[in-house]
């Protein structure tokens, strides 16, 4: 995203792999994970957020699923990404968690 986004999280804003809700260009709203770091296996040398080129995102992030880390290899990469969506599926599908998917702050 916008290095302006990364630049308005607290400086105490932790680094690390994140689950919530997401839409793209106001449309329907989806179950998300997201990094938020330097993503330490690709060698980032500043912050990020992942992107949608040319799109409007909106987000909510609900909670923090694990730190960034290096991978051995990218199949340890993939096998951690799948576990991640796969843990972030369940979590999402709590019924308390229906308040945010819902929120007005996707369709304002």
């Amino acid at each position: 995203m916008d290095d302006n986004v990364i630049l308005c999280l607290p400086p105490h804003f932790p680094c690390g792999v994140f689950y919530g809700f997401a839409n793209v260009n106001r449309g329907e709203v989806y179950g998300m994970v997201t990094s938020i770091g330097w993503n330490p296996h690709f060698k980032n040398e500043r912050k990020t957020i992942e992107d949608f080129y040319g799109a409007e995102v909106r987000a909510v992030l609900v909670g923090f699923l694990r730190p960034m880390v290096a991978f051995n290899s990218l199949d340890e990469l993939k096998t951690a990404i799948n576990n991640d969506v796969a843990l972030a599926e369940s979590l999402l599908s709590a019924p308390e968690m229906m308040v945010y998917k819902k929120s007005n702050f996707f369709s304002q």
